[in-house]
């Protein structure tokens, strides 16, 4: 049986998605920091790996978290910037695998969908976005290199001396571009702005399938369908059909058929190509092939103390509706990782960073998060010991350090604190490794996260 997941599903999973993360009473998830320990290869991290045993290792090693809800994310699509003498797809409502594209660098493609086709641009100074309508010379009906950059703000299509022809979308604002651009994604407006929008089922461009012989004079296009309004005429080029010019787009066509009659010559043919379900430009980001999620958050120092800046994560991703005490945690910061406090000073100390440290009574082992030397406490996410087992650390035991070799008691009520949430609570549904991130306590990180669906 053949079968497929399409582009609307993935877009529909997006903005339920979204659609949770407004839902702060039964949601809550966070941006979380984890792993302190060190990779096998510090310079290139593994690859994340969707394993119940990874997930586990990665719950072992949570630090810390701060809230996420819908105004914190934004629909994002792939940066593509506009580049003199590339190619560029058209927009078209057929791509199946079987109609011919460009690649980035010109050679012939055939998208399997329209998300997989190169058919927008971004400028990089105003940051307008347009959507290639049309891309081929009016007189060869050859795929062209794009030499003349769009500028149009207006509703109608641009035609460029090059043979394009583009259609303003939107402009990414100056805020979102700060809060949500990367390298690689820009954020997308999911409804019209602007006032830009085009027709809904109008015909914006008809592509020359065959150039025909013999015409003399020009023929008359005929455009028949279940729309209406739209007419073109054509531009014949040494007797051949090599363009068609709109000269009314329509509307409500959802099907439409173009012959043409007279002109003295013979078998000219064109497809129409229909617009988007409401017009170009209604819903920019479901257009441009949206199916990203950019989340953006900042971190400030230590966050008011949940968030380490003494150690350095090495995971970032998302959680789920963790719980504390089987209640929903929704504090805008949540401390992950446990802690331990101390009656008296410790000695031979301080406990260091990174280090493990091991339990005499209970035989726990952990490895530091940080060490407040003022209040006694200590940060660690627990580990497996040496007898391949994970006991907690407990009131009133000796806590030493391998490194620094460090010790101190633990209080007798009180000196072994779980952490803000109940063990392995929460649900991670996004994770990334990366190489270690320093953090320090005067500054302020931009984290973004692209979640694809």
């Amino acid at each position: 049986m053949a079968s497929i997941i399409t582009n609307e599903f993935r877009l529909e999973n997006l903005k339920a998605f979204k659609a949770a993360l407004a839902d702060t009473v039964n949601n809550s998830f966070y941006l979380f920091i984890g792993r302190i320990s060190e990779w096998t290869n510090e310079a290139v991290p593994p690859t994340p790996v969707d394993s119940g045993e990874m997930i586990r290792d990665t719950h072992d090693e949570l630090l810390a978290g701060k809230k996420v809800t819908d105004t914190n994310v934004r629909q994002g699509i792939y940066l593509r910037p506009w580049t003199t003498g590339e190619f560029y797809d058209m927009y078209r409502h057929d791509y199946d695998g079987s109609v011919t594209g460009t690649s980035l660098v010109g050679a012939a493609t055939t998208p399997d969908h329209l998300f997989e086709a190169n058919y927008y641009v971004i400028d990089p100074t105003s940051l307008r976005v347009y959507k290639c309508l049309y891309n081929r010379s009016h007189t060869t009906n050859a795929i062209v290199a794009s030499t003349v950059m769009p500028t149009t703000t207006a509703t109608a299509p641009q035609a460029t001396a090059d043979g394009y022809v583009w259609k303003y979308m939107f402009e990414v604002q100056s805020g979102d571009a700060a809060d949500y651009n990367t390298p690689s994604f820009v954020p997308a407006p999911t409804t019209d702005v602007d006032s830009v929008s085009g027709a809904d089922g109008g015909i914006y461009a008809c592509v020359i399938t065959n150039v025909g012989s013999g015409y003399s004079t020009d023929p008359t296009v005929v455009i028949e369908g279940d729309g209406t309004g739209a007419t073109a005429t054509v531009v014949r080029t040494t007797n051949t059909v090599t363009y068609i010019t709109m000269t009314n787009v329509g509307s409500g066509y959802t099907h439409a058929t173009i012959s043409f009659t007279g002109g003295g010559g013979t078998n000219a043919a064109a497809k129409a190509i229909l617009s988007p379900a409401g017009g170009h430009a209604t819903a920019p980001a479901d257009e441009l092939g949206g199916i990203y999620m950019i989340v953006a958050r900042k971190l400030i120092g230590d966050e008011g103390g949940d968030f380490t800046v003494e150690n350095s994560p090495r995971q970032l991703g998302l959680l789920k509706n963790p719980t504390l005490s089987a209640v929903l945690v929704t504090s805008n910061t949540v401390q992950f990782c446990r802690e331990l406090v101390f009656q008296n000073p410790i000695t031979g100390g301080p406990f260091t960073a990174n280090e493990i440290i091991d339990g005499a009574t209970s035989l726990a082992q952990g490895r530091v998060v940080d060490y407040d030397a003022g209040t006694r406490v200590l940060r660690y996410v627990l580990l497996v010991n040496g007898d391949n087992e994970r006991p907690e650390f407990v009131d009133s035991e000796v806590v030493t350090g391998a490194d620094s070799s460090a010790s101190g008691t633990t209080l007798v009520s009180g000196g072994a604190l779980m952490g803000e949430t109940d063990e392995y609570t929460g649900k991670i549904i996004y994770f990334e490794n990366r190489r270690a991130i320093a953090r320090d306590a005067a500054q302020t990180e931009d984290y973004r996260l692209v979640v694809e669906f």
